[in-house]
């Protein structure tokens, strides 16, 4: 699991916690939810972007079906 994050994250969570965080989530969307919802609970006040990416089983060979990332970039891109 890989969390990229802004300061609005990186301010009120170490990388521990945003790790152990992103892990309980049920995916990476779920994760990179979770994420942003502890980033607002502790009172972040910094702009809170994240992309959490599942790296296990990654490989070049698989489709963009089954890259969670692409998938979630594609969503956001249509505006869902």
């Amino acid at each position: 699991m890989a969390v990229v994050a802004c300061d609005g994250i990186w301010d009120v969570l170490t990388s521990e916690e945003a790790v152990a965080l992103a892990r309980s989530g049920a995916g990476p969307e779920d994760a990179a939810r979770l994420l942003q919802t502890r980033a607002l609970e502790r009172g972040s006040l910094d702009n809170i972007t994240v992309i959490v990416l599942d790296l296990k089983g990654y490989s070049a060979l698989y489709g963009r079906s089954r890259l969670s990332v692409v998938r979630v970039l594609d969503l956001a891109l249509k505006g869902t």
